[in-house]
């Protein structure tokens, strides 16, 4: 009878440990699968507006919405043809509508609206402007005349009042020399309000802002300091005027001014015209597959917003360099960069799965559990315990000359050697990049060095666990609070770089707790599953050599995983160590704290190591006597 009672109560524990296994898949499947990355679905395909050269790849779209419509059209569109980048046929023209998806030309209007000045150069940056106050259209776009002697820039406008009849084009700025500081005007974005006439564009990837009442005197141009979550560089906007201020779509890269692959766009909002505060947060990256039409990268988008949400008409091209411009549909709420209602449920439903994991793990530590009672048992080795953190520290730097200054001098001589090979190949056009390399150096050295210590703990203490009867886990213990401490010298460091390399302190720096303390737990999880492994196979200590040599190069420590499609991005998230790695980078350089879907992904692969690597230790810990 009582052996029976003893079986059920093996059986209950093995359940409840199966289930927490079980239910922490479950949550790490769930946050793979309803990855709110992609917060807003992409158009599948592009839209059909035939320009005046025969061809169907508008780009750098504006669109006026008109509730009871104008002159026959609820939708008036300026777009530039740009058929496989032939800039001599980026010119203005218009387009319209009465339902967002079908477009066409009105009869009467002769597209282009203009054509280039002499045949030199090139048009650009189309943008269309209601006026209320006289009922009339004004389309402004950009002139470069690449050929002169010196690179000139020029903002032209036409106006309308029947959208079929425009008048000659006059000049609203220009400037001899195009390079000179604030003398050019990327992607205006121009809002007629009470009178005035509000100008939003870009220089040397910065927005600036300014405003006339005559087009003749304008402010002195204003510096609108628009802060972007992951230091990407602002390269053309669009700006309108809603219940919440001011709204605002760009699109930004990270790479060099010449090669604009793998635009995604931004958002960001202000309660007026200059006070960008809040961070711009990406909001749509181009498409997944090799085959979709914005496979290539986003380009300049349009939005308007009404009752149902946002409708947005974003322009894009693909890998074979095709244009077109996409259309989505009533968005929520750009601000929460949850658009799309899987991705809620995907990431309550994680929650909610988790906190059951979690509950049923402590229901069971609570009950006597095998976990409780190792921890109940170390508490009373406790002098033992600190002796062997101690012996460990002082062995470490044994008869070196340096002694601690060893755990300081290692990972930034290696951080040293690491930017002077990489900065060159991978560096040049990553903001912050001595930080972006310490933080995936700290972060993999500490998991590298904890794991490779915890492996060996074992057989390099059998001479005390084989005479004396102690927990044998307090070696492995020991051996991560040891490299805990090892990280804790460098992370000090660390932080005097972020000073050097002019990183801003935030309170969100508290919230590096979160991953250090995931990745001490998964490090002794690990080091559960190597140490007992050791014991019975010595080749493991080889195979994992070459496993961290790989996991290193597959885990983004010197180069940048932005320049790679959706889905491969993606596979990175598969490496925990990466996790740890982004976290970091999110927090000091990007200054923004990861999604909730994030956070449950690291959860769960730390639940998910730390469950195996207790359960192996169990099933084996008392045959380890045997084999040492």
């Amino acid at each position: 009878m009582q052996s029976e009672r003893k079986r059920d109560t093996v059986m209950t524990k093995r359940n409840i440990a199966f289930g927490f296994i079980v239910s922490c898949f479950a949550v790490f499947l769930m946050a793979c699968l309803f990855n709110p990355g992609h917060t807003i679905e992409n158009a599948s395909s592009k839209l059909s507006i035939i320009g005046p050269y025969g061809d169907n790849e508008a780009y750098h779209p504006k669109v006026l919405y008109f509730e009871n419509g104008w002159n026959g059209y609820t939708y008036w569109l300026s777009y530039t043809p740009y058929p496989h980048a032939d800039d001599t046929k980026e010119d203005p023209c218009i387009a319209c509508s009465n339902d967002l998806e079908t477009w066409v030309t009105p009869s009467g209007l002769i597209n282009p609206l203009s054509r280039r000045d002499n045949g030199r150069g090139y048009n650009s940056d189309a943008h269309l402007v209601y006026n209320n106050d006289q009922n009339c259209l004004e389309c402004w776009w950009r002139y470069v005349d690449d050929e002169a002697e010196t690179e000139t820039s020029t903002i032209y406008r036409v106006t309308t009042i029947d959208g079929l009849h425009w008048t000659e084009k006059e000049i609203v700025f220009h400037a001899n020399d195009r390079k000179q500081s604030l003398s050019d005007w990327v992607s205006p974005s121009v809002i007629y309000e009470n009178g005035v006439y509000k100008l939003w564009y870009v220089v040397h990837r910065t927005v600036y802002y300014t405003e006339s009442t005559n087009l003749q005197v304008w402010t002195e141009p204003i510096d609108c300091a628009i802060p972007v979550a992951d230091g990407t560089k602002i390269w053309h906007i669009d700006v309108i005027a809603t219940d919440l201020g001011y709204e605002m779509l760009s699109v930004n890269y990270k790479n060099n001014a010449k090669n604009h692959h793998g635009m995604s766009l931004y958002y960001a909002q202000s309660p007026d015209e200059t006070s960008w505060d809040t961070p711009a947060r990406p909001i749509l990256s181009p498409g997944d597959n090799a085959e979709d039409w914005d496979a290539m990268g986003i380009y300049r988008t349009t939005f308007l917003k009404d009752s149902d949400g946002y409708n947005l008409l974003y322009s894009a091209y693909s890998l074979d360099g095709t244009r077109g411009i996409g259309l989505i549909r009533d968005i929520k709420d750009l601000r929460t960069q949850e658009c799309d209602k899987l991705s809620r449920w995907g990431t309550a439903v994680a929650c909610i799965g988790l906190i059951i994991s979690l509950a049923v793990w402590l229901l069971t530590c609570h009950l006597n559990s095998w976990v409780y009672k190792k921890f109940i048992i170390l508490k009373r080795h406790q002098f033992l315990f600190e002796e062997l953190v101690k012996r460990d520290f002082k062995k470490k730097y044994k008869r070196t000359v340096l002694g601690m200054a060893w755990s300081v001098l290692s990972p930034l001589l290696t951080l040293l050697v690491m930017r002077l090979v990489f900065t060159q190949f991978f560096g040049r056009n990553t903001p912050h990049y001595t930080t972006y390399l310490f933080c995936g150096n700290l972060v993999f050295s500490y998991f590298n060095e904890s794991t490779g210590q915890g492996m060996t703990s074992l057989m390099g203490n059998a001479g005390i666990f084989s005479k004396v009867n102690v927990p044998k886990y307090l070696f492995l213990f020991s051996k991560n609070v040891q490299t805990l401490i090892n990280f804790g010298l460098t992370l000090c460091v660390f932080f005097v770089f972020c000073v050097l390399d002019n990183i801003t302190f935030t309170w969100k720096f508290i919230c590096l707790l979160f991953p250090v303390g995931c990745l001490v737990l998964f490090n002794i999880g690990v080091g559960l599953i190597l140490s007992a492994l050791f014991v019975f196979f010595r080749d493991i200590q080889y195979l994992w050599s070459v496993f961290t040599q790989l996991l290193m190069y597959m885990s983004a420590i010197f180069y940048t995983i932005d320049n790679y499609s959706p889905m491969v991005r993606n596979l990175f998230l598969l490496n925990p160590v990466y996790l740890f790695i982004r976290y970091f980078r999110k927090i000091v350089i990007d200054a923004t704290i990861p999604s909730v879907w994030f956070h449950l992904l690291m959860l769960a692969d730390v639940a998910i190591v730390l469950a195996i690597g207790c359960w192996v230790y169990k099933k084996y810990n008392h045959k380890f006597l045997y084999y040492v």
